[in-house]
């Protein structure tokens, strides 16, 4: 099987190749592909599967051989064509064709992470906001370490995690609903230090099992604080379906 996956994962490659080759005949007549090596399957399929690189008299830039022909030719252009004098175009379509794509898709993932960027500042913008609602009437200890987790969720620090963590365990009673509510809506942001320290705070006070269970499932889906929430899982996911197979059950 394994076998078989890897002779059908180099064809697909071969085949995803073919265009790229045409591509580059059309860009220039002065580039050149240069075989590095051929296997047997290449011999075989016919398919262009083995490492190759692109090659050009002008060419002054970096250079590199490799299997997929889309990272090579890109890299080729970025270094070597782009803006060169030399160039006699063939046909079309042909690399700028590639290039366009590739740009576009940059330019996409640009602006999805500056979405992203924003959403997230947002998002601490209103936790702040939670905090400083909640802060009002506390007394002087418990405002101050709503204030430490506050500089979690600013700092996202292993060391300010480290700090919280070991205050909860140590005064757990000091954790009221304000701040239970604060560990919980970090739980919910993205930074691997705000939600592992926080969840693993929580871990350590008297919150309800299926809850946590339900705030590392959400982090686990978010790919944040993995090992906290396995952590937690671990333990009360267990505990927790212990619990529920104990329940009374209704008799008919």
């Amino acid at each position: 099987m394994a076998m078989k996956t890897h002779f059908d994962e180099a064809i697909a490659l071969g085949e995803a190749n073919v265009p790229i080759l045409e591509l580059a005949r059309n860009f220039c007549e002065h580039l050149q592909v240069e075989t590095l090596a051929r296997g047997e399957l290449e011999v075989a399929t016919s398919l262009p599967i083995g490492m190759r690189t692109f090659e050009c008299e002008y060419a002054t830039g970096d250079r590199f051989g490799a299997m997929d022909l889309r990272h090579v030719a890109l890299s080729f252009y970025d270094n070597n064509c782009k803006g060169c004098d030399k160039r006699k175009a063939k046909g079309f379509p042909n690399l700028l064709d590639l290039v366009r794509e590739r740009d576009e898709e940059l330019a996409r993932a640009a602006e999805a992470r500056e979405r992203r960027t924003s959403a997230q500042k947002q998002a601490l913008e209103a936790r702040r906001y939670a905090r400083s609602l909640a802060r009002v009437g506390l007394p002087a200890a418990t405002a101050g370490l709503l204030d430490r987790i506050g500089q979690l969720d600013d700092e996202n620090s292993a060391e300010t995690a480290k700090v919280v963590i070991e205050t909860a365990r140590t005064v757990p009673a000091e954790f009221t609903q304000p701040l239970r509510t604060a560990l919980k809506d970090l739980t919910k942001a993205e930074g691997e230090h705000r939600v592992s320290g926080s969840l693993r705070a929580l871990g350590t006070l008297h919150v309800d099992d299926s809850e946590l269970v339900s705030l590392a499932v959400e982090a686990l889906r978010r790919n944040t604080g993995c090992i906290a929430a396995a952590e937690i899982l671990a333990t009360r996911d267990a505990q927790t379906a212990d619990q529920m197979r104990s329940r009374p059950r209704f008799q008919r």
